[in-house]
C-alpha cells in the first residue's frame, strides 16, 4: 500500500515513517486503522488498539519481534486484523517464559487477539510460545496462505469461535492440543474447518479439538499425537484421502 506506515525496528526503538502509531517503553502502540509495514529486529511488544469498527493490516517484512515478559503481539480492540507475510520474507514472533501480567483476563499467548485475526501472504512466520498458547483469538482465526510454524507450551492454534485453514503450509508442535476451538452453546461457533493447504500436527494431547464440528474438505493433514487425532462433541466429516 502506497500510504502504509513504515516501522523499521532497531533493538528497543524504531524509525517510524507516517502517522498512527508510536513507541514507548519498548511497546509499539498502533491506535489508528490502516496498513503498517514492520521490519527489523524488535525487543518489545506490538500492541493494536483501535475502534471496534476499524481494521488494521500488519505486513511483516523480515520482522523479528521478541518480548521478554509478555506477548509479542497483542490485539485488544479492532474489528479485524490481518497479518500479511511479505513475499520471500522470514518473520518471527517470540514471547517470554514468564509474563509480567498473569491476572485472569490478561493475554496468555505469543499472538493474542480479542478480535478476528487472519494470516496470509507468501512469506514465512515462525511463532515460539514459551509461556502458554501460540496464536490465540477470542473470535475467528483464519489461516489463508504462507508457511507458518508454531511451537507452543500449551495449545498451538486456538480460536474460541473458530479456526479455519484455506491454504498454506502449517506445522504445529504443542504441549497440549494442536488446534482448539471451544465456544459452547452456539451452533455457528466452536468449529474447525479446512479447505486446502497442508497441516502437520504434533501434539501431546489431541490433534484437533472442537466443540461443534470438525470438517476437512480438502488439503493434507498429518497427525503425530499422543491422544486423539480429532476430538469433537458434535460432528466430524473428513474427506477421503486427506489424512496422510
Amino acid at each position: 500500500s502506497t500510504d502504509a506506515v513504515s516501522v523499521n525496528f532497531n533493538g528497543s526503538s524504531a524509525t517510524i515513517t507516517g502517522n498512527g502509531c508510536s513507541i514507548n517503553d519498548s511497546v509499539l502502540s498502533i491506535t489508528t486503522p490502516g496498513t503498517y509495514v514492520l521490519s527489523g529486529n524488535f525487543n518489545g511488544q506490538v500492541s493494536v488498539h483501535v475502534d471496534k469498527a476499524e481494521k488494521v493490516r500488519l505486513i511483516l517484512n523480515n520482522a523479528s519481534i521478541s518480548c521478554a515478559d509478555g506477548p509479542a503481539l497483542t490485539i485488544t480492540s479492532a474489528d479485524k486484523v490481518g497479518i500479511t507475510l511479505a513475499d520471500g520474507t522470514t518473520n518471527s514472533l517470540t514471547d517470554g517464559k514468564t509474563y509480567a501480567d498473569t491476572s485472569d483476563k490478561a493475554p496468555n499467548a505469543c499472538v493474542f487477539s480479542k478480535d478476528d485475526l487472519t494470516i496470509n501472504g507468501n512469506g514465512t512466520l515462525n511463532v515460539t510460545a514459551n509461556f502458554h498458547n501460540g496464536i490465540d483469538t477470542s473470535n475467528d482465526l483464519k489461516l489463508v496462505s504462507g508457511t507458518i510454524n508454531i511451537t507452543a507450551k500449551n495449545h498451538a492454534l486456538k480460536g474460541n469461535d473458530s479456526v479455519s485453514v484455506f491454504g498454506g503450509n502449517i506445522t504445529v508442535n504443542s504441549g497440549n492440543d494442536g488446534i482448539k476451538s471451544d465456544t459452547e452453546g452456539e451452533a455457528d461457533k466452536g468449529f474447525f474447518y479446512m479447505n486446502g493447504g497442508t497441516l502437520d500436527i504434533t501434539a501431546v494431547d489431541d490433534g484437533i479439538q472442537a466443540i461443534t464440528s470438525i470438517r476437512i474438505d480438502s488439503g493434507s493433514v498429518s497427525f503425530h499425537v499422543q491422544d486423539n487425532a480429532t476430538n469433537c462433541d458434535g460432528s466430524i466429516a473428513i474427506a477421503e484421502g486427506v489424512v496422510k
